[in-house]
């Protein structure tokens, strides 16, 4: 009689696997940002800014991913827990990523103007 060893396979909990998958999301909310920033159409204002600036602003992908985790489609979410908690996840991290984005940009950009200076 031959006897096999089970190999479990290291597999995530669906709460590493939401963390994992808000890093992709961060990412493309900081590069969806930017590229909004590009819009503005007025001469001499610094885009990049208005793109830092936006970032932290998710209140809405917060709404809009509460309602999505409680909309049912044939008696399944049409969100899954995991994609909920990566958005939640986003929402709590992009504010920190925005104070030192404007600082680089304005150390780059050497014809901003100085708002300590009178």
């Amino acid at each position: 009689m031959t006897t096999w060893a089970r190999v479990r396979t290291p597999r995530f909990s669906k709460s590493c696997r939401g963390a994992a998958f808000c890093g992709p999301i961060t990412a493309a909310v900081v590069v969806g940002k930017q590229i909004g920033g590009l819009g503005v159409l007025e001469r001499g204002v610094n885009r990049l800014i208005i793109g830092a600036g936006m970032i932290p602003r998710g209140e809405a992908g917060l709404i809009f991913a509460g309602m999505g985790s409680a909309l049912m489609l044939h008696g399944r979410p049409a969100m899954a827990g995991t994609t909920f908690s990566a958005l939640v996840l986003m929402v709590m991290f992009s504010p920190f990523i925005t104070p030192p984005l404007p600082k680089i940009v304005f150390a780059r950009d050497s014809s901003a103007p100085d708002i300590g200076s009178p």
